[in-house]
C-alpha cells in the first residue's frame, strides 16, 4: 500500500490548500462554495472507475414542533452532488419525508443529520442553515 502511495507522488500540502478556501465569519470551509468554484473537485469512490453520484435537485420541506414554526429545508442537490442516494436511505432515512419524527436531541446524538453533520460536514450558516422561516404562500 505504501508503494502505491509513493507513486502518487509527494503528499498534499494541506494547511497551504485550506488557507485558499473560502469560509464564513466562523472560519469553517464553505464547502460547496469551494465545490462550486472548481476549488476543489472530489472524486466519487476510491477507485478512478466509481460513477458520478446522480444529483437530484429536490428540495424536502419539513416543518418543525418549535415555536415560532419554522421548517427545516432539506436540499437533495447539495448533499447529492457528495453522496449517492444509497448512503442515507434507507438505513438512516425512509425514502418518504415525514415518516421520522426527527428531534435536534436525537441529531445531537448522532442519529439521522447527526451521522454527519458536526463530524464530517457542517450546517452552512449554522442554524439558519437549515431552520428557516415559513416560505410566504402566493
Amino acid at each position: 500500500m505504501m508503494e502505491a502511495l509513493d507513486k502518487a507522488g509527494p503528499a498534499p500540502d494541506w494547511p497551504a490548500i485550506f488557507k485558499k478556501l473560502p469560509k464564513d465569519d466562523e472560519d469553517n470551509i464553505q464547502w460547496m462554495a469551494a465545490l462550486s468554484s472548481k476549488l476543489i473537485q472530489p472524486s466519487s469512490g476510491i477507485s478512478p472507475d466509481t460513477p458520478q453520484p446522480e444529483v437530484r435537485d429536490l428540495d424536502v420541506e419539513l416543518e418543525t414542533s418549535g415555536k415560532p414554526t419554522r421548517y427545516v429545508t432539506f436540499s437533495h442537490e447539495v448533499h447529492t452532488t457528495w453522496l449517492r442516494c444509497a448512503n442515507c436511505h434507507p438505513a438512516i432515512f425512509k425514502r418518504s419525508a415525514g415518516d421520522a419524527k426527527i428531534t435536534m436531541a436525537e441529531i445531537d446524538d448522532g442519529k439521522y443529520c447527526g451521522v454527519c453533520h458536526d463530524k464530517v460536514a457542517l450546517a452552512p450558516d449554522g442554524c439558519k442553515g437549515c431552520h428557516k422561516p415559513p416560505k410566504k404562500k402566493s
